[in-house]
């Protein structure tokens, strides 16, 4: 849920409730990425989560969300980057994000 309000002062206040979108989303711009690259001749398979295997094995973050596999043994690592990161991380412990609670570069 999110929502915006005006302030008296004129300031803008927003606020997102919720689980941030991570894999699923990470996971849909991957697979957008690699059918792109596969209509233009690639032959890259189809992503895989990583943070599906980070859990599995216990690996630490590395920053990369999806790997694809290519021809020859050559591995894409894809990562996905979304805008306002400290809402999203805000809203990722707290569950609760507040535009007011972040910098102007949020």
């Amino acid at each position: 849920m999110a929502s915006t309000d005006r302030l008296e002062d004129g300031s803008i206040v927003e606020e997102v409730k919720g689980a941030p979108p991570r894999r699923e989303t990470e996971l849909r711009v991957g697979r957008i990425l690699i059918q792109k690259l596969n209509a233009e001749g690639a032959s890259w398979s189809e992503p895989e989560s990583l943070d599906d295997e980070r859990a599995r094995t216990g690996a630490r973050e590395d920053g990369a969300d999806c790997l694809s596999h290519g021809p020859n043994g050559a591995e894409l690592l894809i990562q996905v980057t979304a805008p306002e990161t400290r809402m999203q991380q805000q809203l990722a412990t707290a569950g609760v994000a507040d535009r007011g609670d972040c910098p102007a570069i949020c």
